[in-house]
């Protein structure tokens, strides 16, 4: 069922099967023109079900409404175009576009899965993650043609002006939408409210951390009443979250350190997914080998990103040893 936020602005929750993220916060705005689905949901029937049957209520024609998928990721544009009319307009930054339509070459995986076998991770491990990660399982078989908006671009739906806002991190092209007028932020991943956005190492971004943590300060400068989050609850105080956001990195960071000094000491003795099974994570399962694969498939992109930040803070150095990334700590001059 579908909940009104404000005036025109409505919350679509559905519901993400076999998923720890439970929901996708879909947003529907209003506007005297055109209406903006902010995000859809998995490619899958019980999640179309759930969307069409919430646009009916809300009474929603689709040859009036476009779609602003927020970033790359099944659960956020995996339906878009089995709910978009030959009408819609698909809006996406050109970073994350171009990530998707790489992503359908039969080769993309066998790229990514490179980049984890130079983390530690076993090929075994590799061809279970294949199976079940959402990545593949919940898409659109095909892909579907977006046009692309960049920083600062306003789509206005009349009676509605929304302002692009870029805050690459979570995926190199993540977009937020800013409301001026009524001071709302739709933050996709970007903010969310009592879990953290996984960021993980990609190949576009250098410093994939460094860069989500830039843009948390960029947004906290926004005039900002409410951030719409796109899993679990709206934020309100938006400074606030963003604030324990950046202690939550700078803690981690910090056990990243304390684990190469207590683990490798100054020797290269420690991989990217060694690092990852010494870190705490929020899941349950007793000790790392009860992770589920698709789950130390994430700790370890995020493992690496923390490490990719060390590196460019110069505390950290990579080594390479027959093909797998080995890290150590470098000690004061």
């Amino acid at each position: 069922m579908p909940e009104q936020i404000t005036e025109n602005v409505y919350l679509i929750s559905i519901p993400l099967e076999n998923s720890p993220l439970k929901n996708l916060n879909a947003y529907l705005v209003r506007g005297r023109v055109r209406n903006l689905l902010i995000d859809t949901g998995y490619y899958t029937k019980s999640c179309i079900d759930v969307m069409r049957g919430c646009l009916k209520e809300i009474g929603v024609d689709m040859r009036e409404t476009d779609i602003f998928l927020t970033h790359l990721h099944s659960d956020h544009c995996g339906m878009a175009g089995a709910i978009a009319s030959s009408e819609t307009t698909v809006y996406m930054s050109p970073a994350d576009s171009r990530h998707l339509r790489d992503s359908y070459d039969p080769g993309f995986l066998d790229q990514t899965e490179a980049v984890y076998l130079s983390y530690g991770f076993s090929k075994e491990e590799l061809i279970e993650n294949r199976k079940n990660n959402p990545a593949v399982a919940y898409r659109q078989p095909v892909l579907v043609p977006s046009v692309p908006v960049y920083d600062g671009q306003v789509i206005d739906l009349g009676g509605t002006r929304l302002t692009c806002v870029s805050t690459p991190g979570h995926t190199p092209g993540h977009m937020c939408l800013y409301d001026p007028e009524r001071k709302i932020l739709f933050a996709g991943d970007h903010i969310i409210y009592d879990i953290t956005p996984n960021i993980t190492s990609w190949t576009e971004m250098e410093d994939a951390l460094g860069t989500y943590l830039d843009s948390l300060r960029r947004v906290r400068g926004l005039d900002m009443k409410l951030a719409l989050s796109a899993h679990r609850r709206p934020v309100s105080d938006s400074r606030m979250r963003i604030d324990q956001l950046l202690s939550h990195h700078e803690a981690r960071l910090e056990d990243v350190m304390r684990i190469l000094q207590m683990q490798g000491g100054s020797g290269i003795v420690m991989n990217c997914y060694q690092i990852a099974s010494y870190m705490k994570w929020s899941i349950r399962a007793r000790n790392w080998e009860e992770f589920p694969v698709v789950q130390k498939f994430f700790a370890v992109g995020e493992a690496a990103s923390h490490l990719d930040h060390l590196i460019a803070l110069n505390k950290v150095r990579r080594e390479c040893s027959e093909g797998i990334y080995y890290y150590h700590v470098l000690q004061p001059a």
